[in-house]
């Protein structure tokens, strides 16, 4: 009878720790998601940004492109002055002493031509290193949000892990939980069926032929607690191999 009775609290110390890992492993699980929606809520937020700063390098890019035609034409038409200033100068030494007062005014002209020709060749250097700049840009932020997608791809599918794993840990608490209870009910009758047994003991001395065969009977249902008992630890064993799986490592 002592033996059955350690069994009983064996079991039933067995089951309530199981029950406890269960508990942590929803817990676990009910942190890992909370984690998993911050990261995607973090990602959405950059995802935004990167948008927007993609926007603003696509508009940054349109207007450098607009500035090179702009000083593609201011080009032209330096060359071209720089060109009637030459003619000019021509024009202006063959009238001789007449010519001369054009002649200072067709050099200046096309010493400002030549000037603004330099410029905006320096100009056209600077807009085609910034467009290179730009189109650099604009391809790394492409990859960043490529990689945005896949991060977040990457984010559903851990969530819907750890939503799956909360699932079965609250399954696997729930059957230890349902254990437990029949523990206890079997531990109570365990306990009644004791004291019946020696109370009947103590009649026996007075109606010993009926009293054994009655006591014989009550052994044999002991006996199926007992089968019952083991029963029971077999499942506990198992359920605990299946908490081991829904152990998170620190």
């Amino acid at each position: 009878m002592a033996d059955m009775e350690n069994n009983f609290k064996e079991l039933k110390d067995r089951s309530g720790i199981l029950l406890g890992e269960a508990e942590h492993a929803v817990s676990s699980g009910t942190e890992g998601e909370k984690s998993i929606r911050e990261l995607k809520e973090q990602n959405r937020h950059v995802e935004h940004n990167v948008e927007l700063s993609y926007k603003r390098i696509k508009t940054l890019e349109t207007y450098s492109e607009k500035i090179a035609d702009i000083v593609g034409v201011i080009s032209d038409i330096s060359s071209e002055t720089e060109l009637l200033s030459l003619n000019a100068s021509i024009e202006a030494a063959r009238a001789g002493d007449a010519g001369r007062g054009f002649a200072v005014v067709a050099e200046s002209i096309g010493k400002l031509a030549a000037d603004s020709t330099s410029v905006t060749r320096n100009i056209g250097k600077i807009i085609v290193e910034l467009c290179k700049e730009i189109e650099t840009t604009v391809f790394d932020i492409e990859k960043v949000k490529n990689s945005m997608v896949v991060q977040m791809k990457a984010a559903q599918k851990v969530e819907e892990i750890f939503e799956s794993y909360k699932e079965l840990a609250g399954q696997t608490g729930s059957s230890a939980n349902t254990i437990d209870g029949l523990i206890t009910e079997m531990y109570e009758i365990d306990h009644a069926i004791i004291g019946a047994v020696q109370r009947i003991r103590d009649v026996s001395e007075n109606t010993e032929g009926l009293s054994v065969e009655v006591i014989a009977s009550l052994e044999d249902e002991l006996k199926n607690i007992r089968s019952e008992v083991g029963s029971l630890t077999e499942i506990s064993e198992g359920l605990e191999q299946e908490m081991e799986k829904f152990k998170i490592s620190g």
